[in-house]
C-alpha cells in the first residue's frame, strides 16, 4: 500500500539520517566517564575506553594498544612481530588486571598487519593493525579513540597522556591492585629531543637522532615516563572534549631518566596507511588544530 511504503521510506530516511549524523560527528575520543585523577597515577574506570591490552592466554598483558573502530586495534609492530593470530588475545574495557569488570571483553585476532616498512633493528615504522575476529560492541568502557589527519601537528609542550599497565619504574612491576595507570607528559619537538639525546649520561652514552616518524614526550628532568609493558599503548592529547591518538609507546632508554624522554610512533605519519588498510577506521580520522 502507498501508506505502508511511505512510512517505510520515511523510516529509511530516519535510519540513513542517523547513520549519516554519526559519520559526520564520530563519537570517537569522548569518554562517557568524566572523573579525573590529576597527577595521581591511578586512572578512573572508563576514563580511557580505547585502551586495550594484549595477552597470551593465562598471562599478564605484555603490550598495550588502542581501539580505532569496532573492528580494528592499532599497536606497535614490535608487540606482534613474533606473534601469530592465535598466540594472543585482545582485552577491551579492562581496568583492574585481577578482576573481570562488567563490560570487559576478550576478543580473538583475525589478522595481524605489520607495516611493510617496519624495521625491528632501527625500530622505524613501528606500527601494526590488528583486525578483531568480531566487531566489538561499543559501551561506556569500550570506545574508539580519534585519529588525527596527516596534516595535524602536536606543538611543543602540548600536554598529553600515556596509559598502561606497564612497570612503574625500570624493573618494578605494577603493585597490587593492578589498575590501569596514567601519566601526563609534554610533547617535545624532535629537534629538542635530539639535543637531549646528545647529552651523555653518567656512563658517557648518547643516543642516535630520532627519525621523523616518531614523536618524543616527557620531561628533560625525567621522572615521569611510560615504561616496559606499556609498549604499543596510547599517547593521547585532548582538544575540545575529544582525545586524539598522537603516538604509540615505542621505545625509550630506561624509564623516566633525565634527558631521555620516551619515543612514540607518530600517528600522523601513518594515518594514510591506516585509512587504506582499515577503511572502517576512516570515520574516526578527524582534522583538528592544537
Amino acid at each position: 500500500t502507498m501508506k505502508m511504503s511511505l512510512s517505510i521510506s520515511a523510516l529509511l530516511l530516519v535510519i540513513l539520517g542517523i547513520s549519516g549524523m554519526t559519520d559526520a560527528d564520530s563519537s570517537c575520543g569522548i569518554p562517557l566517564v568524566t572523573s579525573h585523577i590529576m597527577g595521581g597515577q591511578k586512572a578512573a574506570l572508563g576514563k580511557w575506553p580505547w585502551q586495550v591490552n594484549l595477552r597470551r592466554p593465562g598471562y599478564y598483558p605484555y603490550c598495550g594498544g588502542s581501539l580505532i573502530s569496532e573492528k580494528w586495534v592499532v599497536t606497535t609492530a614490535s608487540c606482534v612481530d613474533s606473534e601469530t593470530e592465535d598466540s594472543f588475545i585482545v582485552v577491551l574495557g579492562d581496568y583492574d588486571l585481577d578482576k573481570t569488570e562488567n563490560g570487559e571483553r576478550s576478543v580473538a585476532v583475525a589478522q595481524i598487519i605489520i607495516h611493510p616498512s617496519y624495521n625491528g633493528k632501527s625500530i622505524e615504522n613501528n606500527i601494526a593493525l590488528l583486525e578483531l575476529a568480531q566487531n566489538v560492541q561499543l559501551s561506556k568502557v569500550i570506545l574508539p579513540v580519534c585519529l588525527p589527519e596527516a596534516s595535524v601537528t602536536f606543538p611543543d609542550d602540548q600536554n598529553c597522556w600515556a596509559t598502561g599497565w606497564g612497570q612503574i619504574k625500570n624493573g618494578t612491576y605494577l603493585p597490587y591492585p593492578r589498575f590501569l595507570r596514567q601519566v601526563e607528559l609534554k610533547v617535545i619537538s624532535n629537534e629538542k629531543c635530539n639535543d637531549l639525546f646528545s647529552i651523555p649520561d653518567e656512563n658517557g652514552i648518547t643516543l642516535k637522532n630520532v627519525t621523523d616518524d616518531v614523536v618524543c614526550a616527557g620531561y628533560a628532568k625525567g621522572r615521569k615516563d611510560s615504561c616496559n609493558g606499556d609498549v604499543g599503548g596510547p599517547l593521547v592529547c585532548p582538544k575540545d572534549g575529544r582525545w586524539y591518538l598522537a603516538g604509540l609507546v615505542s621505545w625509550g632508554y630506561g624509564c623516566g631518566l633525565p634527558n631521555r624522554p620516551g619515543v612514540y610512533t607518530r600517528l600522523t605519519s601513518f594515518v594514510e596507511w591506516i585509512k587504506e588498510t582499515a577503511p572502517e577506521a576512516s570515520v574516526n580520522v578527524l582534522n583538528v588544530e592544537f
